[in-house]
């Protein structure tokens, strides 16, 4: 199996942590406006909508920890 670059490794790995990053702001960005819905509406802010767009902000936020720490490991490697 042939090796890859290092240094287009190290690109992939930046790319993935960038695609992340933009990910978290568009998922927080809607976050945002469904709390401020939810308490126009006087509603619960544990509803489904809500809630279901926290766990996708969580699952994005792990994700891109982990991308960070190989990027890292990656750069600490060259």
């Amino acid at each position: 199996m042939k090796e890859e670059p290092k240094g287009y490794e190290l690109l992939k790995r930046e790319t993935l942590v960038s695609r992340l990053e933009n990910e978290l702001i568009l998922i927080f960005k809607e976050y945002e406006e469904l709390r401020k819905k939810a308490e126009k509406e006087k509603t619960t802010i544990l509803q489904d909508p809500l809630y279901q767009k926290q766990q996708k902000l969580n699952i994005v936020c792990i994700s891109l920890i982990r991308a960070y720490r190989d990027y890292m490991k990656q750069l600490k490697e060259k």
